[in-house]
């Protein structure tokens, strides 16, 4: 495999997210990623306050009207300090925990990447706040 062109630069791995408390749901820049066969996601979360934190990471692709996003994956839901990570690819999708190697069920739709894909991390509970990052890396081949 070789590295993927994202945005029109040659990058092994894009900061979708850079590390920072976030408070409210956030939604990435989309990303130029049609030349991809693969992408991998990782989110990384160091702290999570707040009464009931719950955050759920989706993969979205644009739809063809150029307008809407679609879900096509998304991450077992996240409720304290996690690394985690996912690969989408046609045919082969897994989603697992990092840290502990420990399989687990996730969400993915047989579904090809598209011309574009963003990331959607959605915060929910009473005052919650997450310390993450999420970096996306695509390659070709």
């Amino acid at each position: 495999m070789s590295t993927l062109i994202i945005n029109g630069t040659s990058s092994s791995t894009v900061t979708v997210l850079a590390a920072a408390a976030y408070t409210t749901t956030q939604t990435s820049d989309i990303y130029h990623i049609d030349q991809a066969s693969m992408v991998f996601i990782e989110v990384d979360v160091t702290a999570a306050s707040g009464t009931s934190p719950t955050l759920d990471v989706y993969l979205q692709t644009e739809l063809p009207d150029g307008t809407n996003y679609a879900d096509i994956a998304a991450f077992t839901q996240i409720t304290g300090v996690a690394r985690r990570a996912m690969s989408f690819v046609s045919g082969g999708n897994s989603e697992y925990l990092v840290t502990t190697a420990t399989l687990t069920a996730g969400t993915m739709r047989p579904h090809t990447l598209g011309k574009f894909c963003r990331i959607v991390a959605k915060i929910g509970g009473t005052n919650p706040s997450f310390t993450m990052s999420i970096n996306l890396m695509g390659l070709v081949g």
